[in-house]
């Protein structure tokens, strides 16, 4: 895994002003920088590209279209972007850079209604664009559903109708990656904010627990901690901070931590309560976690916070706070 970090200033600028927009987040992935829009992809770019929806070929596009056929305005605006990157003779990538700046509400809008938002993806979002201050003392998120490539073998899948392409083996993604240069601490964060989810099926919190603590202690964790210190590097060039970036001989001082986030009550925007963890829930939660976990129990740290707009991702405990908190609330 070779995280690409020296991206031309062409794509630079445009990856600043996609930040500029306030309700984007932008992350670099693993060989491209993407650019989120309330859980969802908005755009993908690389020095040679960029793709509206992620996609920039008709198949894809189209694929985008039929999955989401009951809208109408997805229909007109793809026809519309394919149209342009079909028949461009210049730059493919500005001629989608120019639609996408032409069009950039009704796409957020596409996005926003033309895909099913997952409630724990669009509030991690936001979870997310608050803790990117990269202050030296604080954790920033530098990794936001990071996909870890487990090794170097690969599977022939089968994508859409008998179009069949063969992709690396990956370990579940990690749902926000935060670092802080002070403590030279990372930690891989699972975000949970349904208890249902969090108790039972593949989601469950020992699911996880266990796997990322085979990405924190596999052969190849040093690589893994360089690769996201590369992007927290990067983030500090887009996001115009004044923050010294890391050091790359620094690299190898960083401690590597697995941490839960909790949040108590997830609401949408009509303050209607649409997912929440309750204290017997966090109190079975925690008894998985010593029965099935019980050899990591003492390494995990953890945050709660009543909702998601207080987060912020500095406050790390370990695991055993949130046990003494729930007894002190059961007396």
């Amino acid at each position: 895994m070779k995280r690409k970090d020296d991206y031309n200033i062409g794509t630079i600028e445009w990856a600043c002003e996609l930040i500029d927009d306030g309700e984007v987040l932008v992350i670099p992935n693993e060989d491209c920088i993407k650019a989120y829009y309330n859980g969802l992809t908005l755009v993908s770019m690389t020095d040679s590209s960029f793709k509206l929806f992620g996609k920039n070929d008709k198949n894809s596009a189209n694929n985008y279209k039929e999955k989401n056929k009951d809208i109408k305005k997805i229909s007109s605006m793809i026809d519309k972007y394919i149209e342009v990157i079909n028949g461009e003779k210049g730059s493919l990538k500005d001629a989608a850079w120019k639609f996408y700046t032409d069009n950039k509400d009704a796409i957020k809008k596409i996005v926003n209604t033309g895909m099913p938002r997952d409630k724990e993806r669009r509030s991690s979002q936001n979870i997310a664009l608050q803790n990117m201050s990269f202050d030296n003392d604080k954790y920033s998120v530098c990794g936001w559903e990071a996909t870890i490539p487990s090794n170097d073998a690969k599977i022939e899948v089968e994508v859409f109708d008998g179009e069949k392409r063969k992709i690396k083996l990956k370990t579940p993604e990690i749902d926000l990656v935060v670092v802080n240069p002070s403590k030279k601490e990372m930690i891989l964060v699972e975000y949970k904010c349904k208890g249902s989810t969090m108790l039972k099926g593949n989601q469950n919190i020992v699911n996880h627990c266990k796997d990322y603590m085979k990405v924190k202690n596999c052969d190849k964790i040093g690589e893994i901690r360089d690769e996201m210190l590369k992007a927290y590097n990067l983030l500090t060039c887009l996001k115009k901070t004044d923050s010294k970036k890391i050091e790359k001989e620094d690299f190898d001082k960083y401690t590597v931590k697995v941490g839960f986030l909790f949040v108590d009550k997830i609401k949408n925007e009509n303050n209607e309560l649409e997912c929440e963890i309750t204290d017997s829930e966090y109190s079975e939660a925690i008894k998985m976690l010593k029965r099935d976990c019980n050899e990591y129990y003492d390494e995990l740290v953890y945050i709660r916070e009543k909702e998601v707009k207080d987060v912020t991702l500095n406050n790390w405990k370990s695991i055993s706070g949130l046990e003494s908190e729930l007894k002190n609330n059961s007396l």
